[in-house]
């Protein structure tokens, strides 16, 4: 996997995170689990900015999504028919 594409991956990853949890709607309460998926990279050379293998790297990544309830197709942009 190149680093482009790892970093596109981790990058796609962390906005998702992040629009779950900026939309989460209404106060506290019970929350249920989607979806989860995860990647484990084993032994990649990592070779950094200069070239040249400096480390290898190990790392499992893991997405889950949940959701808190239906909101009102207003809260969605583009909604036009089902529940948002």
């Amino acid at each position: 996997m190149t680093r482009v594409r790892l970093a596109t991956l981790i990058a796609a990853a962390a906005v998702a995170a992040a629009v779950v949890l900026a939309v989460q709607p209404g106060p506290a309460g019970a929350t249920t689990a989607l979806h989860t998926a995860s990647t484990t990279v084993t032994n990649r050379d990592d070779s950094g900015a200069n070239g040249g293998n400096w480390a290898t790297d190990n790392f499992t990544r893991t997405l889950t999504l949940f959701s808190k309830g239906v909101v009102a197709n207003s809260n969605c942009p583009g909604i036009t028919i089902g529940a948002c």
